[in-house]
């Protein structure tokens, strides 16, 4: 068979560490001897041969046999002898054990003609078992590939915007490494148009090529040809310029209904920190908060603007120019101007309600208009008297539900007072109160609270006693009659109380009741459940042991 001579070719990406591997056919089928896996072109390196093998000991030696691929089916004419390409015994272990690895070639194999050769592999192991098997393919041929692909400037900026990408395409020889140039040949650039389409550029006689744009936002540039490896990305970071802007004023006084003037001027920073006027830019106006639409105005030649914003209510309206995002126009500092609009409110449906417990719970909603504060607290005060005196006891914060402007929350009050809600406002919104509410319920207490015998013997008699008593107006405590005391116990070592019984007071505020002693435990008397006008107590616990 007789060596062929091969057209330039471009050598295709590959997958796979080695390309063109074949499963290779062992020619003595002893356990024992070496085991030829694949064999092949090292990937983007056409040049090297992997050689795949693995075996009970050591592989002291490779050969691998070159012979130039058929035209055909991969048959050649019976009659027509095959001739030997050339052959290498130079490997070096790359990657896995003696007994089981990878081997490349110390050196490119050299052949007399580029094309595709087909391999066969001797593998001799120290036991001296020796293996002859068919292995892929050596895709002898040209590599192409980018020697060098840049961007100029890598950083553009505001002052010096035009990029030019460009770099060199050559074809590699596998066995010399010598580098040819590839002319006319058109270079896909993909990373320069918005729309993600490529931008074709041709090489030149010596392989040259470039495209000049301007970049829109930061990213990678990438070069690719059809049949070579891919330029490796180029990145392109925009050196944004930095701005500012300086109001006229911060804060604007309107009516509702009208529209405020902001007006001010935008700049932008030159080398040296020389701030210069910013023409043709975009400022935009955006409302803080949701409700109202922004705004933009356009600078003109001394960097100059005035644009417009109508809140609904009062609101801070955030201006700037630039963008953080893209473009060669870094975004300036938030510029605030405060547009005020006044607003009138109330605090309606106020309601206060105590429990048996002396918990507080209020509620009620603040009322602005058609417009709410950015954050609003009701203030809930307490008076004696409901005259004088009046002191904070608990701040909540509006918009606990679908209204923004409802509050509400319970905590621990005294049983007796006047109530009321205050809003104390901002520059854009009134002050107000609630109405004034009365709220009571009359303090009981249990005193004397007693478990005897103590100790007591299993199955006698244990006696809890007490006194219910009320308070009056003047302070004064009072025996609270005709009212059913809870008894409540817990056996030593428990975690919740019982339910025992129930005493009911005398005239005197006095009460009795008696239990069978079962088990050690502490025993207390409750008021559990008083009228709509008092509030619970509690006796003091006792322990008793039982016998």
């Amino acid at each position: 068979m007789k060596l062929k001579t091969a057209a330039l070719a471009c050598a295709s990406t590959a997958a796979m560490l080695i390309v063109g591997l074949a499963p290779a056919a062992s020619a003595l089928p002893v356990t024992v001897a070496p085991t030829l896996l694949e064999a092949g072109s090292v990937q983007d390196d056409n040049g090297v041969l992997a050689v795949s093998a693995t075996s009970d000991s050591a592989i002291t030696q490779i050969t691998a046999h070159f012979f130039a691929q058929s035209d055909d089916d991969g048959t050649e004419a019976a009659t027509e002898p095959e001739t030997e390409a050339g052959e290498t015994q130079d490997f070096t272990l790359h990657s896995g054990t003696a007994d089981s690895g990878i081997w490349y070639t110390s050196q490119p194999v050299q052949l007399a003609a580029l094309g595709d050769y087909r391999t066969v592999i001797e593998l001799t192991d120290a036991d001296g078992d020796r293996t002859e098997a068919a292995g892929g393919v050596l895709d002898y041929n040209y590599t192409a590939l980018f020697q060098s692909f840049t961007a100029t400037p890598a950083a553009p900026d505001y002052f010096h915007q035009e990029v030019t990408v460009g770099g060199r395409l050559v074809v590699r020889h596998p066995g010399t490494r010598a580098l040819y140039p590839r002319q006319s040949v058109p270079v896909q650039l993909l990373g320069l148009d918005e729309s993600g389409a490529a931008t074709t550029a041709t090489t030149d006689a010596d392989g040259r090529f470039k495209q000049v744009f301007v970049p829109k936002h930061d990213g990678g540039v990438s070069a690719y040809v059809t049949g070579a490896q891919t330029g490796s990305p180029v990145r392109i970071a925009i050196a944004q310029s930095a701005t500012r802007v300086t109001l006229d004023a911060k804060d604007v006084n309107i009516k509702p209904g009208q529209s405020a003037k902001i007006s001010g001027k935008a700049e932008v920073e030159a080398a040296g920190g020389v701030w210069k006027p910013l023409a043709g830019q975009t400022v935009t106006l955006d409302p803080q908060g949701s409700g109202d639409a922004s705004t933009t105005a356009v600078t003109g030649a001394d960097g100059r603007f005035t644009g417009t914003a109508a809140p609904q209510s009062s609101k801070a309206v955030n201006v700037t120019v630039g963008s953080d995002y893209e473009g060669f126009l870094a975004a300036s500092a938030v510029q605030v101007a405060r547009v005020h609009v006044a607003a009138t409110t109330s605090i309606t449906g106020f309601t206060a309600s105590l429990d048996k417990l002396s918990q507080l719970t209020v509620g009620g909603t603040l009322e602005t208009g058609d417009r709410q504060p950015d954050s609003s607290k009701a203030y809930i005060e307490y008076s004696k008297d409901g005259r004088t005196g009046w002191k904070t006891v608990k701040t909540l914060t509006t918009g606990v539900d679908a209204d923004p402007g409802s509050f509400a929350g319970t905590f621990a009050a005294p049983g007796k007072g006047y109530w009321r809600a205050h809003y104390k406002g901002t520059p854009d919104f009134g002050a107000s109160y609630s109405k004034v509410l009365h709220v009571t319920r009359t303090a009981t207490r249990i005193t004397g609270a007693n478990a005897s015998p103590e100790p007591v013997k299993k199955g006698k008699t244990i006696t809890v006693t007490g006194k219910l008593q009320q308070q009056l107006a003047s302070g004064a405590w009072k025996a609270y009659g005709s009212q059913k005391v809870t008894i409540l116990f817990k056996a030593k070592g428990a975690a919740t109380w019982q339910v025992l019984g129930t005493a009911v007071t005398k005239a005197d505020g006095t009460f009795k009741k008696g239990f069978t002693a079962k088990k050690d435990g502490t025993w207390q008397p409750v008021l559990l459940s008083p009228d709509s006008a008092h509030l619970v107590s509690y006796g003091s616990e006792d322990f008793v042991d039982v016998k």
